[in-house]
This record gives C-alpha cells, structure tokens and sequence, in this order.
C-alpha cells in the first residue's frame, strides 16, 4: 500500500526544514527563522507543514520581546492560514488566538474610552473644585 506523505522524501525535506527554522527560532533569530518559515510555506504549499510554518511565523509576531513583534501582520497570517488550511489543527488554533486578538483590541479599546472619560471627569472636577475655591475667597 501507499506509505503516506511522511514517508515521501518531499515530507522529510520540509520536516527537517522545520526543525532548522525551529532551532534558529529558538536561538533568538526570529527574522533568520521568520524567512526560513517563508521558505517552508513557498516550497511545501501543499503538504500540512506549511500550516505549521504559518502558525509559527505568527507566533513570532506575537512574542513579547520579539524584535519582529507586530499584532497586526500576527492576524493577517492567522487569517491566511485559517483560509489556505482550513481542515489542520493549525487553523483551529489560528482561530482560537484570532478570537483572543479580538477580545484584545475591545478591551484596548474599552480602556482608552473610559481613560478619556476620566480625564473628562477630572477635568470637570477640577473646575468646580476651582469655582469652589473662588466663591469661598469672594462671599
């Protein structure tokens, strides 16, 4: 019988791609590993490896630290991947931390609102206590 895509030599190329990119990753070379992911996803469109490399690449743009850190472009590949494999594990992750992103963004959001709606309060504040004072000084 057929002996499935890991035993084809493409899958062992794109395995062993995976675990070089992955060791340049985890020696703090993020944008050496971020290539090397590209690679992987451009060579191996269709083998489940290139999932994997998507969800890497937007690990990497998520990571604190990260000096490729960006969560916009993180949504964008989580997005592609989600789209391009839609049957992996890898898109159901990709999903996942979508909807994370998500809640994210509305908090930010819900933050800053009610950030500027205290400075609004405070400043309102500040003025009647000003007119407070100025009546007490003037009866």
């Amino acid at each position: 019988g057929w002996p499935g895509p890991s035993a084809s030599g493409e899958s062992r190329a794109a395995r062993s791609a995976m675990i070089d990119a992955d060791a340049t990753a985890m020696n703090g070379k993020a944008r050496d590993a971020n290539a090397r992911y590209e690679l992987i996803v451009k060579q191996y469109p269709n083998d489940p490896i290139a999932a994997e490399a998507l969800h890497r690449m937007a690990m990497l743009r998520l990571e604190v630290g990260s000096p490729i850190r960006d969560r916009r472009q993180a949504a964008a590949i989580l997005r592609r991947l989600q789209s391009d494999y839609p049957t992996t594990l890898w898109a159901r992750e990709a999903r996942a931390w979508r909807g994370l992103l998500g809640e994210i963004d509305r908090c930010t959001a819900e933050a800053t609102k009610r950030g500027a709606d205290a400075d609004k309060l405070q400043k309102t504040l500040d003025s009647i206590r000003d007119s407070d004072l100025e009546l007490e000084q003037h009866p």
